[in-house]
């Protein structure tokens, strides 16, 4: 099997893998011209032909970017000569190196910005000391998949552990400190702290977080108010 029943194949097994070019300037530039061409005829049944390019574009802006991650793969696979070896002999087969102008169909359940710091790099340092050792799971393309709510469940136990400790080392830190002013201060850096982490970690929306980091100051305000210099 080659060409595009080989390529295919392959995206129909990973879905993550479903890129293709946008398309950016041409649909506008469609649209202009169905424009021109209906203001020129003014005929009757001519506007479902716009109208269907009008739905249709708003659908496609919808679609986001693939991850740098799942985009450098398909570019190796397409032209590792053990996987893709460069299925596609046409000029589209350089589509995939105009990173600006792709879509991905279904894109990664992977949404916040800690996971993909975090969780894609524990997966690359996973892959290269340990997972690239093991036997692929797909022996015919060469693929050693990675589930995405395996690497969502590990960042959230690490997310979750970080949380938990930031009260508790705000609680240490003020109790090493006598100096009231001193203490205020790391109030104010341990709120800024929290607020900071809740958005990295989290998908809270803002009046959540806020909520949360009022909470944090209370608790480190009576802390301090209670406790002797």
């Amino acid at each position: 099997m080659e060409g595009y029943s080989k390529f295919a194949k392959f995206q129909g097994a990973y879905p993550e893998l479903m890129i293709y070019r946008r398309f950016l300037t041409l649909t506008p530039r469609n649209l202009l011209y169905l424009q021109a061409e209906l203001n020129l005829s003014r005929n009757v049944n001519a506007p479902y032909i716009p109208f269907n390019s009008l739905v249709l574009h708003p659908q496609l802006a919808t679609f986001g970017r693939p991850e740098d991650g799942t985009l450098s793969y398909l570019q190796g696979w397409l032209v590792d000569p053990k996987q893709g070896n460069y299925p596609l002999a046409g000029l589209d087969r350089n589509v995939w190196k105009i990173s600006k102008d792709l879509i991905v169909l279904r894109p990664s359940l992977i949404g916040d910005i800690f996971t993909q710091l975090i969780g894609m790099r524990i997966i690359e340092y996973y892959h290269a000391f340990i997972g690239s050792k093991r036997p692929a799971t797909d022996a015919e393309n060469g693929m050693r998949e990675y589930k995405d709510k395996t690497i969502l469940r590990v960042t959230h136990i690490i997310g979750t552990i970080v949380a938990l400790l930031m009260p508790v080392t705000a609680i240490i830190v003020l109790y090493s400190i006598h100096n009231m002013w001193m203490r205020f201060g790391m109030v104010a850096v341990f709120t800024v702290l929290l607020s900071l982490v809740l958005l990295i970690i989290t998908n809270g929306k803002r009046i959540e977080v806020f909520a949360a980091t009022a909470a944090f100051t209370s608790v480190q305000v009576i802390f301090v108010g209670s406790s002797s210099i």
